[in-house]
C-alpha cells in the first residue's frame, strides 16, 4: 500500500499533488507499468505487486517549485515479497529496500 502526500508548509499544510490521497486511482498521475504492478485499492491506496523482472512507477511533473521547503508522507506497508522502493522529489532519490 503507497499513500503519497506533498505538503506547501507556506500555504498552511494544503496538499499540492493532484489526488495525493489516490482516492480518484491514477486520475492526475503518470504511470508506467509494463507488467500491470499496480491495481487501486479501496480509501485510498495503489497497492504494487512484487515482481522480479518489471519495476512500475507513479509520478507527478512540475509539482513543486525550487527553493521551497516542502514535507513529503508516504505511507508504505510492505505485506510481502521484498524488493525496492525509490523516491525522487525535486531532483533528490532515496531508496528503501523492504
Amino acid at each position: 500500500m503507497l499513500s503519497n502526500m506533498v505538503w506547501d508548509r507556506n500555504k498552511g499544510g494544503v496538499e499540492v499533488v493532484d489526488n495525493g490521497s489516490f482516492d480518484s486511482g491514477s486520475t492526475g498521475w503518470t504511470l508506467t507499468d509494463a507488467g500491470s504492478r499496480l491495481s487501486w485499492g479501496t480509501s485510498g491506496r495503489v497497492d504494487i505487486a512484487v515482481s522480479a523482472t518489471n519495476s512500475a512507477s507513479i509520478k507527478q511533473s512540475n509539482t513543486i517549485k525550487r527553493q521551497v521547503p516542502y514535507v513529503v508522507i508516504i505511507d508504505f506497508v510492505r505485506t510481502s515479497g521484498s524488493g525496492t522502493l525509490t523516491i525522487n522529489v525535486g531532483g533528490t532519490t532515496q531508496v528503501i529496500t523492504a
